[in-house]
């Protein structure tokens, strides 16, 4: 079973999304391999924490 952690993510806008959408196909045509976590789209990861920890990292 895959690692499972919680993690604060900032959301990038559409015109940031589109342009590394151009960069990543840029990088792959060029040979560089990589591997995106599906149905995640481009972000900033803030930060992880453990599970047990997610009362205390929840907005409000």
């Amino acid at each position: 079973m895959a690692e499972q952690f919680l993690t604060l993510m900032a959301d990038l806008d559409e015109d940031a999304r589109q342009r590394l959408s151009g960069w990543y196909a840029s990088l792959a045509q060029a040979g560089f391999r990589g591997t995106q976590t599906q149905g995640l789209p481009y972000h900033i990861s803030l930060g992880k924490f453990p599970l047990e920890h997610e009362e205390a990292v929840s907005p409000g």
